[in-house]
């Protein structure tokens, strides 16, 4: 549970420096946080074990004494990230047409417009702009998910 606390300590370290959109390709967070912990858990064990989590000195501690392997990994989640929260933001405006095109009648709100442009009637028609946006977003997982 400690290592849990940890890398969600990191993970909202590290992207609190997330500063410029990055490729449309995503991974959902669980997977990036997932590998991220595969490639960094001996490390934090061993050489940050006495960082108290919350504390904002994990990703310090881990840049100095970190192994390669974990460093790369900690770029790529940055990198997933960055990509992942550029893609959210852009969706919005990616969908604009398809939104005002099939559900122009929902309520404010970007959840229902989401669930609108998810209906398999409105799906099937719209932009592959926005099928792309929902994609790299992450949202078409989610979805799937809870259907």
């Amino acid at each position: 549970m400690r290592f849990k606390t940890i890398c969600l300590a990191l993970c909202l370290t590290a992207s609190s420096f997330i500063t410029h959109p990055a490729a449309a390709q995503t991974m959902s967070f669980g997977d990036s946080v997932g590998l991220w912990a595969q490639a960094c858990r001996a490390d934090v064990e061993k050489s940050c074990r006495s960082i108290r989590p919350g504390s904002g000195k994990l990703a310090s501690c881990l840049q100095a004494k970190a192994s390669s392997s974990c460093k790369s990994a900690t770029a790529a989640f940055i990198t997933n990230m960055e990509a992942r929260l550029a893609a959210e933001q852009a969706a919005p405006q990616l969908c604009a047409f398809d939104v005002k095109e099939f559900c122009a009648s929902q309520g404010t709100g970007q959840a229902r417009k989401l669930h609108c442009l998810m209906r398999r009637d409105n799906f099937r028609r719209l932009t592959t702009a926005c099928k792309q946006a929902l994609q790299a977003a992450g949202w078409l997982d989610q979805i799937a998910k809870i259907q």
